[in-house]
């Protein structure tokens, strides 16, 4: 597992205008943070419970892993005995056959004493028992008691050799399977300690947003009642409604709707018009905003009365000020494409009482 980089902390903003202007601006945009803060806290949620589960299982693979070393360790233990015992075995039968074939040249130099006439070099130079047991002049004086006694012992050092070489190959496989296990030891357990520096990051992580989401539903409560005050507060000087109710703001087609979109809530609807098309009034109202905020860009509030508010953003330019009262169909703007944005177009919010509506609802 790839390690997760943490989110910044983002602490509560300082309220300091109680405009409510400033509430109806700002509230859309930390009610977006809110939401995508949120998603971000379901998905490290999930990253937490799913590195747990990781962990145990890896913790559990290693006790495993580390029961198989212990038990091909004791087995290797094992078989080191069973070759040493081999060892002495061997040892044992070739001191056997040492003697006899000692006892053997004895009687051969007793014989070559007493004129036998029996070629003592040709016993005495054999290079190992077969080859003496071989020459017709070690026959001749040896006793038949003599060569079966040897061969029987030679028999035995043969035996004994073979079972020392099988336990040695067992010795050597095994070995290579502890090698073996050890190094998948050593794999789970540096796997397990980078899983854990993983969890403890994606905790650390889920804590930082847990706290990111209180600041932010903190600073949403307060804008959205500023906002709520704004739109109760503030008396429409302007004329009344259009007879046609709403406006559209302007003239293009809608290029995103209201709702989710790119992982968060998209509080409007985007029109997209050339740099210049004129925005109008979708309702007479009072600006009580005009100016540069943030990722909006140039950004208008009107003011319908009722707790009502509409938001036009992303302006390059203004056609009205703060404190006019305008008519519905009225320019007040026009489209452009500063803050955050792709290309020219109009953002256009509807928002009752501080909470986002969809527009289309109203137009």
């Amino acid at each position: 597992m790839a390690l997760l980089v943490a989110l910044p902390l983002m602490g509560s903003a300082t309220l300091t205008s109680r405009d409510p202007a400033y509430a109806a601006e700002n509230l859309a945009e930390k009610a977006a943070e809110l939401a995508e803060v949120r998603e971000r806290i379901q998905a490290t949620s999930e990253q937490v419970a799913a590195g747990s589960a990781v962990l145990a299982d890896v913790e559990a693979d290693i006790a495993t892993i580390l029961q198989a070393v212990n038990t091909a360790g004791e087995a290797v233990e094992r078989r080191q005995q069973a070759v040493d015992d081999a060892e002495d075995q061997l040892e044992a039968a070739q001191q056997e056959v040492d003697a006899e074939l000692k006892i053997a040249r004895g009687r051969a130099v007793e014989l070559f004493k007493h004129g036998s006439g029996v070629p003592l070099a040709s016993m005495l130079t054999a290079e190992d028992i077969n080859d003496a047991l071989n020459r017709s002049a070690y026959v001749s004086v040896v006793s038949l008691s003599d060569r079966r006694a040897i061969e029987q012992v030679e028999a035995a050092l043969a035996r004994v050799d073979a079972q020392r070489q099988r336990v040695q190959e067992e010795q050597d496989s095994l070995q290579r399977v502890v090698e073996h296990e050890r190094t998948i030891l050593a794999e789970a357990e540096a796997l397990r300690n980078e899983q854990g520096l993983v969890l403890a990051a994606s905790k650390e992580q889920l804590q930082e947003l847990q706290t990111q989401e209180q600041h932010l539903e903190a600073d949403t409560r307060q804008l959205a009642a500023l906002a709520r005050r704004s739109g109760a507060g503030a008396a429409v000087s302007g004329p009344g409604p259009s007879a046609g109710g709403w406006m559209f703001p302007a003239t293009g087609p809608i290029t995103s709707e209201f709702g989710r979109r790119w992982g968060r809530m998209h509080q409007g609807i985007d029109i997209g018009a050339p740099t210049g098309t004129p925005i109008y009034a979708a309702q007479p109202g009072c600006v009580t905003f005009a100016g540069r905020q943030g990722g909006y860009g140039n950004l208008i509030l009107l003011d319908h009365g009722g707790g009502i508010v509409t938001a036009y953003a992303h302006q390059s330019r203004f056609r009205v000020s703060a404190g006019e009262c305008v008519q519905a169909g009225q320019q007040i703007g026009e489209v452009g494409s500063t803050g955050n944005s792709t290309g020219p177009h109009l953002h256009f919010e509807v928002r009752v009482n501080g909470s986002a509506r969809n527009p289309r609802n109203y137009l």
